[in-house]
């Protein structure tokens, strides 16, 4: 992810690329500030550039095909198919970023070894309440990609210190350095071997970027933001379903600048729309963040918080949307 995809890429995926030839549609600047929620004059040149640099060309999904792939997710949800979120799978985290440490370092070192597998991993993804077809696989990665170019460039511009909570692979973290080298970046997550992981990152890439470990279900005080500093999480809330109050009341002690939260809300969709409605089961079925955003409005109706930007991109995976923005600072 956050590459641009080249000819060869293009030639390696054959007749996928073949089928998109006659693709009626292309994401483009416009498109993307729409998804977003701003004008294309709030989009910076730097990341309109960025957003060019991608194959963002796909094709609607058929009405014969929709109708398998709502079987499938349907199917899918029935047989319990999905593992639930919790502390439980602490050793399943674990063991996925020793894997990703792993071949961090037997691919010399590249960023793209970074890039957690649960990204790009349906060739079918959402777009405004449909399904839509990519002409390359790293679609879903790539509007991501986009997305967090914005973020960074928009609210972390003015900001020294960010901390990314969950932060897993540092994938994100790795953008972050790219983008700001001299900012201070810690990475915190629960599994010992992100915060290994996020060390041996900033070691051999040379970054101001440390780990440290932190748990969601049991926030430790003894850690102090710095005065100029920002949180970000990525898909990460998603982890603690109801148990996110003692992690926002954290926050708001610290009081960061800025917060940053790109995660699935549920509260955001609508059950009378057929792909909302399964989202909303997929999200449920997992125990996913639920309540999470009520919690945000009561604390701003309480004036202890302010919500600055609540922007659902309308934009997913095969089965949910996980890129709904919440952006707030406590007062």
């Amino acid at each position: 992810m956050g590459v641009s995809v080249g000819l060869a890429e293009l030639e390696e995926n054959g007749q996928r690329h073949l089928e998109c030839a006659q693709s009626v549609s292309e994401l483009s600047v416009s498109d993307f500030a729409k998804l977003i929620g701003e004008s294309v004059s709030h989009i910076g040149l730097d990341t309109q550039d960025f957003l060019r640099r991608f194959d963002f060309r796909y094709s609607p999904v058929e009405s014969e095909e929709k109708e398998g792939l709502v079987l499938k997710i349907l199917k899918n949800l029935d047989s319990r198919k999905f593992s639930t979120v919790g502390p439980q799978r602490y050793g399943i985290w674990n063991s996925a970023w020793e894997k990703t440490s792993q071949r961090f370092s037997q691919d010399n070192h590249s960023g793209e070894a970074l890039t957690p597998d649960f990204l790009d991993a349906h060739p079918v993804v959402r777009l405004h309440r449909e399904f839509i077809r990519p002409c390359v696989p790293s679609f879903e990665g790539n509007v991501f990609s986009v997305l967090r170019h914005w973020l960074f460039q928009q609210y972390f511009s003015s900001i020294q210190s960010i901390y990314e909570f969950g932060c897993g692979s540092g994938f994100n973290l790795v953008a972050l350095a790219e983008m700001f080298p001299n900012k201070t970046l810690v990475g915190l997550d629960w599994a010992q071997s992100s915060v290994d992981l996020v060390n041996k990152i900033g070691a051999v890439k040379a970054l101001r970027l440390t780990g440290r470990k932190f748990d969601f279900f049991s926030p430790g005080h003894d850690l102090e933001l710095e005065t100029s500093s920002a949180v970000l999480t990525v898909c990460a809330l998603e982890q603690i379903g109801k148990e996110y109050q003692p992690f926002i009341d954290f926050l708001c002690d610290q009081k960061p600048q800025v917060c940053i939260h790109v995660e699935p809300i549920y509260e955001l969709y609508d059950e009378d729309n057929l792909l909302d409605y399964l989202a909303m089961r997929y999200h449920s079925d997992r125990g996913y963040l639920m309540e999470f955003f009520p919690y945000l409005q009561k604390l701003e109706a309480d004036k202890k918080i302010k919500i600055i930007k609540v922007k659902r991109m309308y934009f997913g995976s095969l089965y949910h949307e996980g890129y709904t923005c919440v952006i707030w600072k406590p007062l």
